[in-house]
């Protein structure tokens, strides 16, 4: 088993193997971020108060990447217990594009990695890539979870992300893993 699906199960986030619903999503995180463990990290995470895994996520990054900067996006107030040394939180609406700048403008770009787990509705989603893959820095990382929980037809979401991209954005991989429930964007280089 790799390391970041022992540590996502010993903390019991649903990202690994084996907590309630375990998504396995980690067999592939391990797979293409594990060229990023041993650099500084930037993260970017929408959706960390899960009241079912509190936190879990944010200790599974923090143990995987020993030099990440983090910070959670959650619409929920209780994600502010979260904040701690490298990790910020910031309160607001992924679907309000003034929130989400306003995230931006607070914790800046250049993001390696950014992670919607949020609201999993399609709008929202839709709304958060269009204001955020600008800033994932070249090479990067854009990464949607739950795509079989999307609250709007999630072919339709994924037709709109892709017309996003094909409107403003190079993309050097684009694919879906474990059953179509996580959607994997790569930013290209140029």
């Amino acid at each position: 088993m790799d390391k970041l699906t022992q540590i996502a199960n010993k903390l019991g986030t649903d990202k690994g193997t084996d907590a309630f619903c375990g998504h396995s999503y980690t067999l592939t995180y391990n797979e293409i971020f594990q060229p990023l463990v041993n650099q500084h990290v930037r993260m970017l995470e929408i959706g960390v108060a899960d009241p079912r895994f509190p936190g879990a996520s944010i200790k599974m990054w923090r143990e995987y990447f020993p030099q990440l900067t983090f910070v959670g996006f959650d619409i929920d107030e209780e994600a502010l217990k979260f904040v701690q040394e490298n990790v910020s939180v910031f309160i607001g609406d992924q679907n309000n594009p003034v929130d989400l700048q306003r995230c931006i403008s607070q914790h800046g770009g250049n993001w390696d990695i950014i992670i919607d787990d949020g609201s999993h509705h399609g709008e929202h989603v839709v709304t958060s890539f269009n204001n955020l893959f600008d800033y994932v820095k070249p090479g990067g990382w854009y990464i949607i979870e739950d795509l079989h929980a999307v609250y709007m037809n999630a072919p339709k979401m994924i037709e709109d992300v892709k017309s996003i991209i094909e409107r403003k954005h190079h993309i050097s991989d684009f694919y879906q893993r474990h059953g179509g429930k996580l959607l994997v964007i790569k930013k290209a280089l140029n």
